[in-house]
């Protein structure tokens, strides 16, 4: 009889205890080192750094010494007035914590990247990944991602052609939770189907 009432009493305060988890806003990292080999078409990023977690109830936390990797590789490359853009079209994402536990595992869909303006060798970025692997200790509740506010301080500064040429930078980058189009597409036919139901009441 105690032991059933222990058990009934753990399943309650783990069913709390989810129950009160707050999911994550957005995740970012600030001056990470970052390589383009244009020889090989690879850009990688990887540093230990605090990694700044925003839940949407506006709270802050940081985790410190997280290492932050991410490896995608060169699908195309223009430049048009000498203002660079590259597209990648696929790659991976990688959190871990000080202990070196996977945080969040991820595939990059897409990372676009251009030159904000000719000559001063500043990059910016916008992407999107899908989440393989999540740890129960890190608040990331939906299946895919997007990359936002991902800037680049680029040397050489004349920087102009992903093509023919390499860079080493400093990397800020911020990450945050998207649906994935399926749950989309679904919250779109939910938000139709309560403005059919609204317009029926009238």
């Amino acid at each position: 009889m105690i032991r059933t009432r222990l058990l009934a009493l753990t399943i309650i305060l783990a069913s709390a205890t989810a129950a009160s988890a707050v999911p994550i806003k957005d995740a970012s990292s600030t001056t990470l080192p970052t390589i383009f080999d244009h020889n090989t078409g690879i850009l990688s990023i990887s540093g230990v750094r605090p990694l700044n977690i925003t839940y949407i109830d506006e709270t802050i936390a940081t985790l410190l010494d997280t290492a932050f990797e991410l490896e995608a590789n060169l699908a195309s490359s223009s430049s048009m007035g000498g203002i660079a853009y590259g597209l990648f079209d696929s790659g991976s994402i990688v959190l871990k914590d000080s202990g070196g536990v996977d945080l969040l595992v991820g595939s990059l869909v897409s990372l676009e990247i251009i030159e904000t303006q000719d000559g001063i060798g500043q990059l910016a970025a916008y992407g999107s990944f899908t989440v393989n692997e999540v740890a129960p200790s890190f608040e990331w509740e939906l299946s895919a991602g997007s990359i936002v506010d991902m800037i680049f301080e680029v040397e050489p500064l004349s920087f102009d052609d992903f093509a023919t040429q390499s860079f080493e930078a400093l990397s800020d980058i911020t990450i945050k939770p998207i649906p994935e189009p399926l749950t989309l597409s679904l919250l779109g036919m939910g938000l139709a189907g309560m403005a059919v139901a609204r317009r029926r009441r009238r």
